[in-house]
C-alpha cells in the first residue's frame, strides 16, 4: 500500500490462496508457482536499476535481468514509479513510499500509480529471448482482499492464466509460473482481477526468472558404419543432427538424440552416452561430449561356380567360384565342401577343416571380407587318390554381418 493512501501500517495472518489455471491454445505444460522457494529462479530483475524512490517511469522502458536478459516493461500510461517499502507506517518512514506485510521491507517495487486514486496496471514485460518460468510478489494498493493473476504467452499465442488470492487484509502474495515443456515463456503479464479500489494501482515486487543457460555446449556425434544411419535430435530445443561425423553447438544442458538406421541396418549400441534407452540418447551436459552410434547392417550371400576342369599334367582338378554379398554389411565368408569322397582333399589350404557347422571337418576355403554390394572370385581345387568322381555339397560360410 501507497503511503499516500494509507497512513498506519497493519499486521495480517497468513490465508490460504484459492488458484485456479486457464488453459491456452499452446501444448506446453505450465504449471502455477505459489512461493519464491518454489520458482527456484536463476536470475532476476530488480527495479532499483529504476532510480531512487519516487522515480517516475515512462508507459514503456527496458530492463535488464540480474544475468544479462533484456525485457521491455509496458504500462497502461506513463506515470508508474519507482517506490521503496517503507520498515514503518509514516511519519516514521523515510525516503520510501509502500507500506503494507508481504514485500521485504527496503527493497525497491514497481508501483503503477497514476499519482491520484487510479493506476497504470497491468504491467507487462516482453523478454529479449523467452524463458521458462516468471513470478513476483504482487499487492494491491488498497486495503483489503484482491485477486492476482498472471498469463504468459509465446509470441501471440496464451500459454495459460493462474490467479491468486489474497488473505482478507491483503497482504502480498506471490504468483509465478513455469512452461515444465520447454522455453517458451516470451511473455508475462501481471494484473489484479478484482480488488477494493482502483485494480490497476498495485506494487509488483523483484521479478524471479527461470531461464534457459546462455553456457555453450559442444555435442561431438559420430555414426559407424558413416552410412549405417543418421543421428538427430536437439540440443536444449535447438536441433542436431549428424549422418557420419560432425560437431553441434548450442546453449542449455540437456540433449535428447535418437538413433535412426539407413535402409538395410538395425541400430546397435550408443557410445558415450550417459542415459541410453533404445535408440534414444539423453544427457545433462557439464562440458564436451562425444557420443556415438553404432549401426548393424545385413548381409545376403549368394554364389556361383564353375564347372570342374583337370589339369591333364598334374591331375589336380580346379574350379572358380564368385561369392556376392547383396546386403549392407561386411562378410566373411568361405567356401565350405561337405561330403567329399574318401581319396578326394581340398589342395588349398591344404589340412583347414571347418568344425563351426556340421558336417563336422569338413573342409574350406577362406574367401575373406565382402563387402555390402561387392563380390570376391577364387579358385578351388581338389586333388584324387583315384579315380572316384569328385562330388560333394557346396556351402558358403558368412561369419557377418559385422
Amino acid at each position: 500500500m501507497s503511503n499516500f493512501t494509507r497512513s498506519t501500517q497493519f499486521s495480517l495472518a497468513a490465508g490460504l490462496f484459492l488458484l485456479t489455471a486457464t488453459a491456452g491454445n499452446v501444448s506446453d505444460t505450465v504449471v502455477q508457482v505459489t512461493t519464491l522457494t518454489n520458482q527456484a529462479a536463476d536470475s532476476t530483475i530488480n527495479w532499483t536499476q529504476l532510480g531512487a524512490d519516487q522515480t517516475a517511469v515512462s508507459a514503456s522502458f527496458g530492463v535488464t535481468s540480474t544475468a544479462g536478459l533484456s525485457a521491455t516493461v509496458g504500462l497502461a500510461a506513463t506515470g508508474g514509479l519507482a517506490t521503496v517499502v517503507c520498515s514503518t507506517a509514516p511519519p516514521n518512514a523515510t525516503n520510501c513510499s509502500w507500506t503494507g506485510t508481504g514485500l521485504p521491507t527496503g527493497s525497491e517495487a514497481l508501483w503503477t500509480t497514476d499519482g491520484a486514486n487510479g493506476g497504470h496496471g497491468p504491467v507487462t514485460l516482453t523478454f529479449g529471448s523467452s524463458i521458462f518460468g516468471a513470478g513476483a510478489l504482487i499487492q494491491a494498493d488498497a486495503p483489503g482482499q484482491f485477486t492476482a493473476q498472471i498469463q504468459a504467452f509465446n509470441g501471440a499465442a496464451s500459454l495459460g492464466s493462474f490467479t491468486a488470492l489474497s488473505d482478507s487484509a491483503g497482504d502480498a502474495v506471490y504468483i509465478g509460473l513455469k512452461d515444465t515443456t520447454a522455453a517458451h515463456v516470451s511473455k508475462v503479464v501481471f494484473s489484479l482481477t478484482a480488488c477494493h479500489g482502483s485494480c490497476a494501482d498495485f506494487a509488483l515486487g523483484t521479478i524471479q526468472l527461470n531461464t534457459p543457460s546462455t553456457t555453450a555446449y559442444v555435442l561431438n556425434l559420430a555414426v559407424t558404419p558413416a552410412n549405417g544411419g543418421t543421428i538427430s535430435g536437439t540440443l536444449n530445443g535447438a536441433p542436431a543432427s549428424c549422418s557420419s561425423t560432425c560437431s553441434v553447438t548450442g546453449t542449455g544442458s540437456s540433449a535428447t538424440l535418437t538413433a535412426t538406421p539407413a535402409a538395410g541396418y538395425t541400430f546397435a549400441s550408443w557410445t558415450g552416452c550417459p542415459t541410453p534407452s533404445g535408440a534414444t540418447c539423453t544427457a545433462t551436459l557439464s562440458g564436451t561430449l562425444n557420443i556415438s552410434a553404432a549401426f548393424t547392417g545385413s548381409t545376403s550371400l549368394t554364389y556361383t561356380q564353375g564347372a570342374l576342369v583337370q589339369n591333364r599334367s598334374t591331375g589336380i582338378f580346379s574350379r572358380t567360384v564368385t561369392v556376392t554379398n547383396s546386403g549392407t554389411a561386411i562378410a566373411a565368408s568361405a567356401y565350405v565342401a561337405d561330403g567329399l569322397p574318401v581319396g578326394v582333399s581340398m589342395v588349398s589350404p591344404s589340412g583347414t577343416t571347418d568344425s563351426s557347422a556340421p558336417p563336422s571337418g569338413s573342409p574350406y576355403l577362406e574367401l575373406g571380407a565382402i563387402g555390402g554390394g561387392g563380390s570376391v572370385t577364387k579358385t578351388i581345387q581338389f586333388s584324387r587318390t583315384g579315380t572316384q568322381a569328385i562330388t560333394y555339397t557346396t556351402r558358403i560360410l558368412g561369419a557377418g554381418p559385422r
